[in-house]
Parts: structure tokens; sequence; C-alpha cells
């Protein structure tokens, strides 16, 4: 059974931001990905950018887990942060949003639970039936967790992703889409993913795995939800998409603002813009912390545990090159 521990309703939370340059009003939202990002990569620990929550909830600036994890995976963890708003699964394939939460229930959705869900995607079995007709011609060169959960269980997965095995029986209930660890080379890989293509499927590469799906992304998704907080607000809302990995690149280039997260071993996300574009300072959620200050410094706010209501970007003493407050996503 979904659920979500309390009621949220978005009405009552009043906060603006008021933008110099456009002279409007705006909502600050936060679409974040976890594992790498806001999540450790190795203890799974939102250490030190938690201690940020409370300071955003007093700013009423939503943060929104926007993942290639499952439902039954984000849902503790929001559980556990005491976030009772809407989040983003397997890479855009569903939004899932606690009922009541907007004035008006999105149309088209799904009641799962205590969520009204979208969805983006066909079902998993989709991707599954995709991966056995191309699988074939590269047998021995990758894995994937359906296959992993029937040969060795829970505690086959919890061995390649550290995670415990009550959280990896969780990583296996999937919806949507389906993990493949890849053990080829890099070519291979690349002719991997353009067969995957070629029948009708997609694969994105996340900071593990090769997650394969539906024909969606995680900046489609937070299009939709924008979208959704547009509406309820009647106003124009200012965005921060941060991630640090290729199914990332999406939402990165959607928002009004990116922020790269970087991890040992790893290259940034490339991307296409320039504008808007911030770098946390370390690595992983320490990044996130210092990305996201950075981030409210650009706005005119402050990260205390005690905000005023209405913050005009006048306050702003410290901002980039590229500071603009713009309307893209």
């Amino acid at each position: 059974m979904l659920r979500v521990n309390t009621t949220y309703h978005l009405a009552e939370r009043p906060i603006k931001i008021k933008t110099q340059l456009t002279g409007s009003t705006q909502r600050g939202l936060i679409f974040t990905d976890l594992d790498g990002s806001l999540l450790d990569h190795h203890t799974y620990s939102a250490k030190p950018a938690s201690d940020l929550f409370s300071a955003l909830d007093n700013l009423a600036i939503p943060v929104i887990p926007v993942t290639s994890k499952t439902a039954a995976e984000v849902i503790p963890f929001c559980d556990e942060h005491h976030n009772n708003h809407p989040f983003i699964v397997e890479n855009g394939a569903a939004l899932y949003i606690p009922k009541n939460y907007f004035r008006e229930p999105p149309r088209h959705g799904v009641v799962k639970g205590d969520y009204i869900c979208l969805e983006n995607s066909r079902p998993r079995h989709t991707a599954l039936e995709i991966l056995a007709r191309v699988g074939q011609k590269y047998e021995g060169e990758y894995d994937h967790f359906k296959r992993i959960y029937a040969r060795d269980g829970a505690r086959g997965i919890a061995r390649i992703t550290g995670l415990s095995e009550s959280s990896s029986a969780a990583a296996n209930c999937r919806e949507y889409s389906e993990p493949v660890i890849w053990y080829g080379s890099h070519s291979r890989k690349q002719d991997f993913i353009k067969d995957i293509q070629k029948q009708g499927g997609h694969a994105l590469q996340g900071g593990r795995f090769i997650t394969l799906g539906d024909h969606c992304d995680k900046g489609m998704a937070i299009g939709q939800l924008n979208q959704l907080y547009r509406e309820h607000f009647a106003s124009q809302t200012v965005s921060l998409a941060i991630g640090d990995s290729a199914n990332d690149v999406a939402m990165l280039e959607r928002a009004d603002w990116a922020l790269l997260i970087s991890n040992p071993g790893k290259s940034l996300p490339q991307l296409q813009r320039s504008d808007q574009v911030l770098t946390g300072r370390g690595h992983g959620p320490a990044a996130w912390q210092h990305g996201v200050c950075q981030w409210l410094t650009c706005l005119g706010l402050e990260p205390t545990e005690s905000t005023p209501k209405t913050i005009s970007a006048s306050q702003n003493t410290t901002q980039p090159a590229h500071s603009g407050i713009t309307t893209n996503g």
C-alpha cells in the first residue's frame, strides 16, 4: 500500500520570490536526483545536504526527488525526511503526487494508495521483452535486475548495489523500467544501446546502471510537474535541477537553473547550456548543500531557520556571471 505520513496542503504555503529582473512573483522548486547527488554514492546518506531541509521548508521550496529509483524506494526516503511533496520515479516514467496536494487533482491520473500517479511509460514487461530480443547477441556482457532477482533473490541485487536486502527488494519493485549492469566494452555498450533503440526501447546511462524503459526522461517529467505548480499558484516558477549523470541531462537542460554534482571517477554531465549553471563544491551531498546555498544566494534568499515571507532579489550580494532569472521549464 503506497502511503504518505501526513496531509500537506500546498495552498497554505505563502512564501514568494519577487525577482528584480522580471518584476514578477515566482515560486522556487528544487528537482533533485538522488543517488550520487542528494545521496552519497556509497553510504546512501543525505548528510550534510539534509541539514538544509528545514530551511527550505521554511522558504516553501519543495525538494522533489527525480530518480531512477522505484516508488517503493522513494516513499521510505520521503517518510524518513518528512518530505510530503511529489516525486518522479524510474527516469521520468511516472509522477507520484500526494492526494489533496494541489487544489485541483491532476487530470488523467491513476490512484495508487495515497497518491495520484501520472504515467508516461508502458509497463516493465515491455522493456523486458525488448531486452529479450536484443540480449541474445550480447549474452555474457550484461546482467539485469529481474534475472538477478530470479537467480539470487534480494541478496544478489544487494551485492551489486550495496543496499540492504530489504532495500534491494524495493529496488526490484519496478513498474516501468529495467536496470542493466554492463560488463562489456564501451563500444559494445554503444552498439547495445543502438539495438535497444531500434527495437523501440529507450536506454539511459545512470550513475551505476543502464536503465531500459520507454521514451520518457526526467526533463519531460519535471516539465509536467512544473506546469501543475504554475496552474496551482497561477504564477511563474523558478526551478533548480540537480544531477550528476547522463540520465539527469534532460532535466538539467529543462530547468531554469542547473546544479552539477561531481563524484570521484566521474566526469560532470555535459550540457548544451552555459547560462545559470552552478557546480557544487565537493562531492555528492556536500556539493548539493553548497550548490543549493549558492542558488539561494542568487535569488536573494538566505537558508536560515527563520525566513521573511517575501524576499526580493535586490538583497542579493553574490551572483555568478549568468544569473538572470528566467523561466523556461
